[in-house]
């Protein structure tokens, strides 16, 4: 039973590959639906740094490539962790972790729920649920169907073929005061990290989807074993994220040097909560943290409330935004500017993808794993009707503009 509204954003776009179309978040009361989701927690993750001298076009090149050979594409073909880790990680998110990694609490605090979640079912139990059979409804091409093998060769990888790394530097402070809350000046870069659980959350979310159950209502049968399955797939997320984190800062250091660096924000929009008696669905929809809320639950926004950078396209501009005081809105907000065109309909209409055209020194970095073209910045919304439409439905403050850098892209 849908909780009142459905909360539809201004990017609202359907995929052929989802049910649920992206822009989209539905309320259900004391009920989960597997078809209104996908592998649980995908997130624009973004990191805020200051160098001690000029970033060159070629050091740039270099990061880009480092990252390349440092983090996999789709999955490793090895285990990375070991089983032990793997189990800590699923139970406890970054909360074990995150220190191990050169990580300080502040950081943690920039995560949507400090990048944990509390498991109240037996860990032993949900592996060996998921680790018995292939899915029925799992792609032919993800071979790994144990859960536990699949965590120890997801850690530090882009999970999917529209995801990416992207560097960015100021283009306009719009609003000074709340940028110099931030510590945003002339001088500050940003990197964004686009990715999710891998097959973690791709073996938990299909063996449900197999069950074929439109919805599965909290206390009756099964219903709470399943979501507290998905809240390890989110644990296992946010370490995935955190890792790639770690890289880049490594990648950083090595051929630059770092005078400030930060976790800025990590706000899930495919995603699975719990508020009261009230679930939401968020399909390409993040939630966005009050000051209030940052102030009363410890997290570092406290001033400003949880900021987000809005990207467009690939090698186009972004934009940092901050919470409104828009109640009706739950906070809820776009995660990108969405399509006009599919992957498969972009390939098909597009024989130069044209990313980075605008910028003379744009770095695009490929794994080559991926029909480039299908990522043309003219498959997608015209990002100035979706700003605006942000704007008008007070869903979002913007307070600076960034210009991308380059890209590492499948």
């Amino acid at each position: 039973k849908v909780k009142k509204i459905i909360y539809c954003m201004p990017d609202l776009n359907f995929k052929s590959k989802n049910f649920i179309p992206s822009g989209v978040s539905v309320p259900l009361k004391k009920s989960i639906s597997p078809i209104l989701l996908t592998p649980n927690n995908d997130s624009i993750g973004s990191l805020h740094f200051k160098l001690g001298r000029k970033l060159e076009k070629r050091e740039l090149y270099e990061i880009l490539r480092s990252l390349k050979k440092n983090i996999a594409i789709y999955r490793r073909n090895k285990p990375i962790i070991t089983s032990n880790n793997a189990k800590v990680i699923l139970k406890y998110g970054c909360k074990k972790i995150y220190r191990k990694w050169g990580f300080k609490h502040n950081d943690i605090s920039s995560v949507y729920n400090k990048g944990s979640h509390k498991l109240n079912v037996s860990l032993k139990n949900l592996l060996k649920y998921f680790s018995n059979k292939k899915s029925k409804s799992m792609p032919k091409y993800i071979k790994e169907k144990n859960l536990l093998s699949a965590a120890k060769k997801n850690l530090g990888i882009l999970d999917g073929s529209s995801h990416f790394i992207e560097f960015f530097k100021v283009k306009k402070i719009i609003k000074k005061d709340l940028c110099k809350n931030l510590n945003i000046d002339e001088s500050s870069f940003f990197s964004l990290v686009h990715a999710g659980s891998g097959d973690v959350g791709r073996i938990i979310h299909h063996n449900i989807l197999d069950l074929k159950r439109d919805s599965f209502i909290i206390q009756e049968g099964h219903a709470n074993f399943y979501y507290e399955a998905y809240k390890a797939a989110a644990n296992y997320a946010f370490s995935n994220r955190l890792y790639i984190y770690k890289i880049i800062k490594k990648s950083l250091i090595k051929f630059n040097k770092i005078s400030f660096f930060e976790i800025f924000s990590d706000l899930p929009h495919d995603y699975i909560y719990k508020f009261k008696d009230t679930y939401f669905h968020n399909k390409g929809v993040i939630k966005m943290l009050s000051k209030r809320f940052c102030l009363e639950d410890s997290y570092k926004w406290k001033n400003t409330g949880s900021p987000y950078i809005l990207p467009t396209s690939p090698g186009g501009n972004a934009y940092i935004f901050l919470p409104s005081r828009n109640l009706k809105s739950q906070g809820l907000m776009s995660h990108g500017v969405g399509r006009s065109l599919d992957k498969i309909e972009a390939s098909r209409k597009f024989k130069k993808h044209g990313i980075g055209e605008e910028n003379k020194d744009f770095i695009l970095q490929k794994y080559n794993k991926d029909d480039i073209n299908s990522q043309s910045p003219k498959s997608f919304k015209n990002s100035k009707l979706i700003l605006e439409s942000i704007k008008k439905n007070n869903l979002a403050n913007m307070i600076c503009s960034l210009t991308s850098l380059g890209t590492l892209k499948a």
